[in-house]
C-alpha cells in the first residue's frame, strides 16, 4: 500500500511539475493591483506573488487514528510572507473547504505553493488538490478494511472495500472514442492509459482523484470570482486547463468506470448498489461538481474567459449514456 501511495503522488508530482513550469511564471507581480470585491478585502499590497525558498518536503503526515474526526494542527506557525498571503486570498474567497485544509496541513499546503514557485491561478487550486490527497493517503493508513475519504472539512467512511475493485484503467473501454488522447502531456495518457501499470489504482483512488479536482475546481471558482484576474493570470498565459477541466474529465472517467464494473463484475455492481455511504459520498461530491460547472460558464473560454474545459467530455457528462449510470447506481444529482 506503501509503494502504491507513493507511485500515485509521484504521478501527481511530475503532472503538475508540467503544468507549473508551461502555464505559470513566477515573476513579482505589482503591489497595487485592484481587488474585484472590495467588501472582503480592500487592498493588494498585503500579497505576493514571490514565495519563500522551496525547503525540504514536510515529513509524512501522521493522523491519530484513534481520533474520528482529524484535529486542525493550528495553522503551523510559519509567519512567512507567502503563508499570510494565502490565508487572506483564502479567507476573501470565501472557499471554507479550502481554508479547512489549509490549517490542518499547512506545511504541506505551502510546500506545493513553493513548489510551484508563485501564488496563482494554477498554484493555489493545486495545494488544495494535492493535500487533500495526502489526508487520504494517511486515511487509508488507518483505516484498512474499508475506505474513508476527506472531503469538505469531514470523513466520510465507507463500506468500499480498500481491495478487490477493478482498476479504474478499465475505464478506456467504455469511453467514446472522442475521449481518448494519445498526446503524451493529457490526462487521459498520465491518468488513464498509465495507471494499469500501477494494481492499487482502483476504484478509491478513481473517486479519491475525482473529489480531489472537484475541491480544486471550487477554489479555481472562488479565486476567479473574488479577485482581479490580473492579479492570478501572467498576461502570456490566455487560456488554462487546470482544476475545472480535470473535474470534468475524471467525471467522464468515473462515470465510464461504473459502466465497465456493470457489465464487467455484476456481482461487485450490486454490492456497491448496497453501499449507502458510498452512494452519499458519491452524491455530494457529484452535486459540488455540477454547481461548479454551473457557476464556470461565465469564466470559460466559450464565453470570452480563460477557463478551458473539452466540449466532448461535458457532452458525455451530460448524455443520457453518462448519466443512465448515476440514475442506476443510485447516485443523487443537482435538480436540473
Amino acid at each position: 500500500m506503501i509503494k502504491n501511495t507513493f507511485n500515485i503522488l509521484f504521478l501527481a508530482l511530475i503532472l503538475n511539475f508540467l503544468y507549473s513550469s508551461i502555464a505559470i511564471s513566477s515573476e513579482v507581480q505589482p503591489a497595487n493591483m485592484a481587488i474585484v470585491n472590495h467588501s472582503r478585502i480592500q487592498q493588494s499590497n498585503d500579497f505576493v506573488t514571490k514565495t519563500e525558498v522551496l525547503g525540504e518536503k514536510p515529513a509524512a503526515l501522521r493522523i491519530d487514528c484513534s481520533e474520528a474526526v482529524m484535529d486542525a494542527r493550528a495553522g503551523g506557525h510559519d509567519r512567512s510572507a507567502d503563508v499570510h498571503a494565502i490565508r487572506r486570498i483564502l479567507v476573501a474567497s470565501g472557499n471554507p473547504s479550502a481554508l479547512d485544509v489549509f490549517n490542518r496541513i499547512q506545511p504541506e499546503y505551502m510546500w506545493w505553493i513553493r513548489f510551484a514557485g508563485d501564488i496563482s491561478i494554477l498554484s493555489i487550486p493545486q495545494a488544495l488538490h494535492e493535500s487533500n490527497h495526502l489526508i487520504n493517503a494517511r486515511l487509508r493508513d488507518c483505516f484498512t478494511k474499508n475506505v474513508s475519504f476527506f472531503y469538505d472539512g469531514r470523513i466520510f467512511s465507507t463500506e468500499l472495500p480498500m481491495r478487490g475493485t477493478p482498476n479504474y484503467s478499465n475505464a478506456r473501454g467504455e469511453l467514446p472514442a472522442s475521449l481518448v488522447s494519445n498526446h503524451a502531456m493529457s490526462r487521459y495518457v498520465t491518468y488513464v492509459d498509465r495507471a494499469q501499470v500501477h494494481p492499487g489504482n482502483d476504484f478509491k483512488i478513481l473517486l479519491d482523484e475525482l473529489s480531489a479536482y472537484v475541491l480544486g475546481a471550487s477554489m479555481e471558482i472562488s479565486l476567479l470570482d473574488t479577485f482581479d484576474q490580473k492579479l492570478l493570470f501572467k498576461e502570456e498565459l490566455r487560456w488554462l486547463d487546470g482544476e475545472v477541466g480535470g473535474m470534468v474529465e475524471f467525471m467522464a472517467y468515473t462515470l465510464a468506470y461504473i459502466r465497465y464494473v456493470r457489465l464487467n463484475s455484476p456481482a461487485l455492481y450490486s454490492e456497491l448498489r448496497e453501499m449507502p455511504k458510498l452512494i452519499s459520498f458519491i452524491s455530494t461530491v457529484w452535486r459540488d461538481a455540477e454547481r461548479s460547472l454551473a457557476l464556470v460558464g461565465k469564466h470559460s473560454v466559450a464565453m470570452g474567459g480563460r477557463i478551458a474545459v473539452s466540449a466532448n467530455h461535458l457532452d458525455y457528462i451530460k448524455s443520457d449514456v453518462g448519466l443512465t449510470e448515476l440514475n442506476r447506481l443510485g447516485v443523487f444529482r443537482t435538480k436540473q
